[in-house]
């Protein structure tokens, strides 16, 4: 390594590119930082058998390579899941109240929205919401009419209290054409369940946390 870099580059180019190297190591990974001494010993010192120091800082950078990624990983996951509220009844209800759905309180476990209107007898135009809560689940139930009236299972998928990876798995769950029990998706073991009676569509969706996720 010290005959390749004074070879190439004088004593005094070569030890700027070597002390850049360093900088380099700190501003992205410790582990760079070391490789890069390594690298620095092995071109200027003489005691040292130079292969080996340079083995040992290819090492150092394949660790640190990998340390780099798995940190990237975490941050990735932890930014998609950081600032969504916590999936709970509460919350639940309150995102259907703030959508200023009429609104009735069954018991304080479960309520019901709807919405619709009366055009004529042979056109169904409306829905009903149900939110449950039980020991162990929140469950959503859907019962549909209309079309237009999907709007609400998909401004309940992509509401504040899921993650954009959890969202985008519910929503291949739905269009997937089957039913599941148990499925894992993110924090929480899901239920689903489609029915298509003759004047409406019925989604049904289970959500029970995992524990020791948030």
């Amino acid at each position: 390594m010290k005959k390749v870099l004074l070879t190439v580059l004088d004593p005094t180019r070569a030890t700027l590119l070597v002390a850049f190297a360093i900088g380099l190591g700190i501003a992205v990974h410790p582990m760079f930082f070391l490789a890069a001494l390594l690298i620095a010993v092995a071109a200027f010192g003489e005691g040292f058998k130079h292969r080996t120091i340079i083995g040992l800082a290819a090492i150092l950078i394949a660790v640190a390579g990998n340390s780099s990624a798995v940190e990237s990983a975490k941050a990735k996951e932890k930014a998609q899941t950081g600032g969504i509220q916590p999936f709970t009844y509460g919350n639940v209800v309150a995102h259907f109240k703030a959508a200023g759905l009429r609104t009735t309180e069954v018991q304080k476990r479960c309520t019901i929205f709807f919405d619709g209107e009366w055009k004529n007898a042979n056109i169904y135009n409306y829905c009903v919401i149900m939110i449950e809560n039980s020991d162990e689940d929140v469950q959503a139930t859907f019962y549909l009419t209309d079309a237009h009236e999907m709007n609400w299972v998909t401004e309940f998928l992509d509401a504040p209290f899921f993650a954009q990876y959890e969202t985008q798995k519910l929503f291949g769950l739905m269009n997937s054409g089957r039913d599941v029990r148990g499925e894992k998706i993110g924090r929480f073991r899901v239920d689903f369940h489609r029915w298509q009676p003759r004047h409406a569509e019925i989604f049904v969706f289970s959500f029970m946390p995992i524990r020791g996720r948030g």
